[in-house]
């Protein structure tokens, strides 16, 4: 991994999985994983290589490292950097773990929170790849970590919010999809709706329209959905019905398992877990 276990935050999201169509990658997938830190850490290289190339560009520094297999460059590892490390430079032999640099920090709004992070853009390249529209040799890092590695990524993965986790809650999603999205979740415990179904309508789409069904499978209420994934002490979720009436929630989400509690329409908002539903969803 290219961060430490010490370095890990989550101010905005914690980490942005592979695949997930967001922000600048609506339509072809994220092609790697934005990694949080705290604000002034160091980027480590994840695996031993030689510094491919060091390039500025849009304010910050792209660093991209060549791993070989067998003799042959066969991987490349991408880290987005503040302030480059000494004697980082084009053709220079890096170890695991060798610092990189500095993380860049950023202050932007999510949903209507202004906050300040810092993360990287890591990206892996395996040149055996050949799928998506742009990034065509990404690949999830996930199944190329170690057993320390693969602790750190636990944790991260655990925490992770991002709107979009709605409807992608995985770790590893397709980048091929195909728009409107639709997410079917059922319900294991608890006795909300017995199925709530999300749909994000295209690839630029900032909002959400749901529908709840009863156990039968019929449609009991339809809207939209609204989400403050920075609220604290927990993310928000407002299902604002097609009359207009709003039930006020809170959730989390770790792959296809979801934990979900709202009120009766008009009811104040519930602002823990306790006795929270849970759902879950098939990939």
């Amino acid at each position: 991994m290219p961060i430490r276990a010490a370095d890990l935050a989550n101010n905005a999201f914690g980490l942005t999985p592979f695949g997930v169509h967001i922000g600048d990658h609506g339509i072809d997938g994220h092609p790697g994983w934005d990694i949080e830190y705290v604000e002034g850490s160091t980027i480590y290289a994840a695996a031993v290589g030689t510094v491919q190339s060091v390039l500025s560009r849009d304010g910050e520094v792209v660093i991209q490292l060549a791993h070989t297999l067998n003799g042959r460059e066969a991987y490349r590892t991408i880290y987005g950097v503040r302030a480059v490390a000494n004697g980082i430079v084009a053709g220079a032999a890096v170890t695991q773990g060798q610092p990189l640099g500095v993380v860049s920090s950023y202050t932007r709004t999510i949903g209507t929170v202004t906050v300040t992070y810092a993360f990287t853009h890591f990206q892996l390249d395996d040149f055996s790849a050949n799928s998506g529209l742009t990034n065509m040799q990404a690949v999830s890092p996930e199944a190329f970590l170690n057993a320390e590695a693969r602790a750190i990524f636990e944790v991260m993965w655990r925490d992770a919010v991002y709107s979009q986790e709605i409807v992608e809650p995985f770790s590893n999603s397709p980048r091929d999809v195909t728009f409107p999205m639709t997410r079917a979740w059922t319900q294991q415990t608890g006795d909300l709706a017995p199925r709530l179904e999300v749909t994000r309508a295209s690839a630029t789409a900032t909002g959400f329209t749901y529908t709840m069904r009863d156990s039968s499978g019929a449609s009991i209420e339809t809207g939209t959905i609204e989400l403050e994934i920075l609220a604290r002490p927990m993310p928000a979720i407002d299902f604002v019905a097609a009359n207009g009436t709003r039930r006020r929630g809170v959730f989390s989400i770790e792959s296809g398992t979801m934990q979900l509690v709202y009120g009766t329409p008009g009811a104040t908002r519930v602002l823990t877990l306790a006795g929270a539903s849970t759902y879950t969803t098939q990939r």
